[in-house]
């Protein structure tokens, strides 16, 4: 019965050590797990935490590319309103032009119209005056034949 006892006490130590043992290997599990675990949520957060930053960054980029569009519709807006702005100004110095040359031309036109007529005037008077020199000359000749017989 001793003998039995014995045995027995040394199986249950023997079991009793293999059961620390177990135990000792399921802490290290348990251990290893929750570290995996606590890995894990870290890894989850960060995986996260880089989408929102991509979201954020993809929002910031889309930002962007609608302010450099607007800004490129803007340059383009007011780059049609100065060459609009331009070609009027461009109309309006070839109306004037246009205008002056037709003025130039009417006033050209009206100093050669006076021109002639007073180019005419001076013809006449020549000749009028030519004419009263020969009624001048044919009055003393007719003056001096008159003297002549009357003396």
């Amino acid at each position: 019965l001793r003998l039995e006892e014995e045995r027995l006490g040394t199986h249950a130590k023997t079991e009793a050590q293999r059961l620390q043992r177990l135990r000792a290997s399921q802490t290290r599990q348990n251990d290893k797990m929750n570290e995996l675990r606590d890995r894990e949520r870290a890894l989850a957060r960060d995986l996260k935490e880089r989408d929102k930053a991509r979201r954020n960054f993809e929002a910031e980029v889309e930002a962007i590319r609608k302010s450099h569009e607007r800004i490129r519709k803007d340059m383009e807006l007011e780059h049609t309103r100065r060459e609009n702005e331009l070609d009027s100004l461009l109309h309006d110095e070839v109306r004037l032009y246009k205008q002056s040359q037709k003025m130039f031309s009417q006033k050209m036109e009206e100093i050669q119209s006076f021109n002639n007529r007073t180019q005419a005037q001076a013809k006449w008077l020549m000749e009028s005056q030519r004419e009263a020199k020969r009624e001048r000359s044919r009055a003393e000749k007719q003056l001096v034949e008159v003297k002549a017989k009357l003396a």
